[in-house]
């Protein structure tokens, strides 16, 4: 099938996905800081303090872990893992796409599980993150706006 140029270029279809896990969500006034990896970390994840607590986070292995903020996506290819010493954005104030577990409803508090799995308080097995809450909502496995205020 031909597809007809209409004279103006088309950058975003339609069904393309409104963000990926870790990009900024908006470009509002927000705080990003860098730590040193501990581990590999995934962009659109929760992380927090290594073994040195000034430099250094990780993932989220137990119920434990406090989260300082969301690892945000840079200019990799999403999925982009930083590895172990690899300098780590992240935001500890603002907005950012993360993938779900289980559907979730604006204005709901996140919750993270013991594994670093983001969901809302159906979550099995997780804990609410202080001042953070779902901007929108989203069924199992899909994209959804988290705001973080610090």
């Amino acid at each position: 099938m031909a597809v007809k140029f209409s004279g103006q270029p088309n950058w975003y279809g339609y069904e393309d996905a409104k963000g990926f896990p870790g990009m900024k969500a908006t470009s509002a006034v927000d705080t990003v800081e860098s730590f040193s990896a501990e581990g590999d970390v995934q962009p659109g994840t929760f992380v927090t303090r290594g073994t040195d607590k000034d430099l250094q986070v990780k993932a989220i292995s137990s119920a434990s872990d406090v989260p300082v903020g969301i690892v945000v996506h840079t200019h990799h290819e999403p999925g982009y893992v930083y590895d172990d010493g690899a300098t780590v954005p992240v935001i500890v104030n603002g907005e950012v796409y993360v993938e779900v577990s289980g559907a979730v409803t604006a204005g709901e508090p996140v919750h993270i599980d013991a594994t670093g799995t983001i969901g809302g308080a159906t979550l099995v097995g997780s804990v609410e993150v202080t001042n953070t809450r779902f901007m929108e909502s989203a069924a199992d496995g899909e994209i959804a706006r988290v705001r973080i205020v610090k």
